[in-house]
């Protein structure tokens, strides 16, 4: 690799692994000071294991990094800052993309995983995070396609069904949802009792609604079809 490719490489990778140690910016517990040693150890290393023909080590080590992040307790919203951050960067050699286009990938496989560990009680949460799920994995699966990466193209695809299906089948699982709407902004209590005679179900309607007050919920609602 020539001296322009590598520091473009190195700085992209240096870059990524700075985002992934800064998910866990307070004091560290056991799982994120591991991801702070590892992270750290790619970073010095970075340049050499590049510079190696094809970088497996590096790639290796950078997945064992997404991986300790997502022990340490990383997101779903945490790991798409990490993906944002490749997607913006203008590769310009081709380990540079490599090392990009690698990244992305690592953060929508580790967001797959992060989702599938959730135990979901809001279809509206699902339904939001499907969509999100859609329009992460796009941009990837265009540029597999693209640069005519075959095996990469199909792994994504084959990912985002997969997760999709998953978050699917626990949605038919849970009591069904009606959308509800009145005149003005009723407080969580009184709609509780409207709804389902029963004052104790105004939590799961701020729950469910996130109003900016329980007093003043929206008027529009998303609520528990009675006797579901």
């Amino acid at each position: 690799m020539i001296r322009s490719q590598l520091n473009e490489t190195t700085g992209f990778a240096q870059q990524i692994l700075r985002a992934l140690v800064r998910l866990f910016p307070g004091a560290p517990t056991v799982a994120s000071a591991r991801l702070q040693m590892n992270c750290g150890y790619v970073y010095a290393n970075a340049a050499n294991q590049l510079d190696t023909d094809p970088g497996t080590p590096f790639f290796a080590n950078l997945s064992a990094c997404f991986n300790a992040a997502l022990i340490a307790g990383a997101t779903y919203q945490q790991f798409d800052t990490v993906r944002v951050l490749a997607l913006g960067f203008a590769p310009q050699s081709a380990p540079a993309i490599a090392v990009c286009n690698f990244t992305i990938r690592m953060a929508l496989i580790a967001q797959s995983r992060w989702l599938t560990a959730q135990s979901f009680t809001s279809r509206q949460a699902i339904d939001a995070y499907i969509t999100r799920v859609q329009d992460a994995f796009e941009p990837a699966e265009i540029t597999a396609a693209d640069s005519m990466d075959n095996v990469s193209y199909v792994n994504l695809i084959t990912l985002k069904a997969a997760v999709i299906a998953n978050l699917s089948n626990t949605a038919r699982t849970l009591p069904a949802m009606v959308t509800l709407t009145y005149p003005t902004r009723f407080p969580a209590l009184y709609l509780a009792q409207r709804i389902y005679q029963d004052g104790s179900q105004s939590d799961a309607l701020v729950a469910e609604n996130l109003p900016v007050h329980p007093l003043f919920m929206p008027t529009e609602i998303v609520a528990l079809a009675p006797g579901s």
